[in-house]
């Protein structure tokens, strides 16, 4: 052995991973509260996208509605007469369905209605589309009706979203242009 050898001693290589150790702690640490930050963030962007996208399709369908509208049973009917009748001459409906169901989503679906009576439609619904999820219980709706209580002048929306830790809610009421009839539904 040679005196005055400068190599590490078994304690100083100790200290040193121990300084190493928590320097890479830190590092994670910092990496994870910005991971963190970074998923909810992102979480509560794309719930106000999601939620903003479906109070927007509702309006876009019920500003257009023509003949009928009805709200019953957590389904909201928007009815429209076809601009080419049935091949007996008699008019051709399409009902617009979008359903609130138990499980805190929204379904979309299109088929065709039958005027039964003045004011009362019969349409066969099947399972929509998923329009949107993580809605809460307080979904509504509420059609306004005129002087009469026969037409409708507007809707007024009302959802609650959350997903997580993230909840937000929107509230929407749409003048309808065309001021269609308040329908049954059989």
């Amino acid at each position: 052995m040679k005196i005055g050898n400068k190599g590490l001693t078994l304690v100083e290589l100790v200290v040193c991973m121990v300084i190493f150790g928590f320097l890479a702690s830190a590092a994670y640490g910092f990496m994870l509260a910005g991971a963190n930050s970074f998923s909810s963030v992102n979480s509560g962007i794309n719930l106000q996208t999601s939620s903003s996208l479906t109070m927007n399709q509702l309006s876009a369908y019920l500003i257009d509605c023509r003949t009928g509208i009805c709200f019953t049973d957590n389904k909201l009917y928007v009815i429209n007469e076809d601009p080419e009748p049935n091949a007996d001459g008699s008019a051709a409906y399409t009902a617009n369905i979008f359903e609130f169901k138990n499980d805190n989503c929204i379904y979309f679906s299109s088929t065709a209605a039958f005027k039964t009576d003045s004011r009362t439609f019969s349409c066969d619904y099947t399972s929509g589309d998923l329009l949107a999820e993580h809605v809460q219980d307080d979904f509504t709706i509420k059609i306004i009706p005129d002087e009469d209580g026969t037409s409708a002048v507007s809707v007024e929306i009302k959802a609650s979203f959350a997903d997580g830790k993230q909840s937000i809610t929107k509230n929407k009421i749409v003048s309808l242009r065309n001021k269609p009839e308040i329908v049954f539904i059989s």
